[in-house]
């Protein structure tokens, strides 16, 4: 049995640009020549961070990825995730009361949370932008920094943020391509029990701190951290932190003050103090 068309995909009387031909062997040496479609665009989906609460933000809007990191006190973190431009929505949620945000690709989770408790949609309740691919995204949670969730393709973050506060919620979201230039995460390493913490353009060292009934706090090292110095009383045991030393209680020991940074302290799932 012999072949001897010829096969060409075009869209009217040219081929789609972009594409790529293929060269396939038949039966008696025939061939097709088959031009394949280009692959579908990948986004970037921009993660930026907030040193006031501690909250990590996700958007594809480079608008609004230049908008909060330039005027609205956010931290350019890089790229998370390349996502895929179509796939499985993803919508974003706010609680004004808690100040945070949720993703998820639950439509019940939307109409469950935006239903009398608290949440409302982002982007007019559009998908923000859409999973899909073979890059695994995990999600944390931390019920003491106001139920707050951080999304990361890396698994050294994953696994290392449930020693200050996180708990492991698994993968949620997939993306094609991990991202780029995101901040790495706190580093495990610990410097002198006790010394103070420093940052600069380096970033913040590992410190711990023990207090008099034996509970020692742990305060991760974030490379790149240029938060401002806070205080924590009890040897850093106590669950808030104050950004003016001279405002606290007038019972503070102050020999059991410790300095670490803001972001420290949120990371270890302290909360500013509400009296600073």
């Amino acid at each position: 049995m012999k072949f001897n068309a010829f096969f060409k995909v075009a869209v009217g009387a040219g081929v789609i640009a972009g594409a790529t031909s293929a060269i396939f062997l038949l039966a008696d040496n025939a061939s097709v020549n088959a031009t394949t479609l280009p692959e579908a665009p990948s986004v970037p989906i921009y993660r930026l961070y907030n040193p006031v609460n501690g909250e990590h933000l996700y958007t594809e809007d480079a608008n609004e990825k230049d908008v909060l990191s330039t005027s609205r006190g956010w931290t350019y973190e890089g790229t998370g995730w390349q996502a895929p431009s179509t796939g499985t929505p993803v919508y974003r949620l706010y609680n004004p009361t808690l100040k945070n945000h949720l993703y998820t690709t639950d439509t019940n989770e939307v109409k469950t949370l935006t239903k009398g408790n608290g949440w409302q949609s982002d982007n007019n309740g559009n998908p923000l932008f859409y999973s899909g691919g073979s890059v695994s995204i995990y999600r944390l949670y931390n019920k003491g920094l106001a139920g707050m969730h951080l999304l990361s393709t890396d698994t050294n973050e994953y696994n290392t943020l449930p020693k200050y506060g996180w708990s492991q919620e698994g993968t949620k979201l997939y993306g094609v391509e991990k991202g780029t230039s995101v901040a790495p995460a706190p580093i495990t390493s610990s410097s002198t029990l006790g010394s103070s913490s420093s940052s600069g353009a380096q970033g913040s060292k590992a410190v711990e701190y023990t207090a008099s009934d034996g509970v020692t706090t742990s305060f991760p090292a974030i490379l790149g951290d240029t938060s401002p110095t806070v205080y924590i009383a009890n040897k850093g045991n106590s669950g808030v932190f104050w950004l003016n030393r001279d405002k606290m209680p007038s019972t503070t020991i102050a020999s059991d003050v410790i300095t670490v940074t803001q972001r420290q302290a949120i990371a270890a799932g302290k909360r500013e103090s509400l009296k600073d």
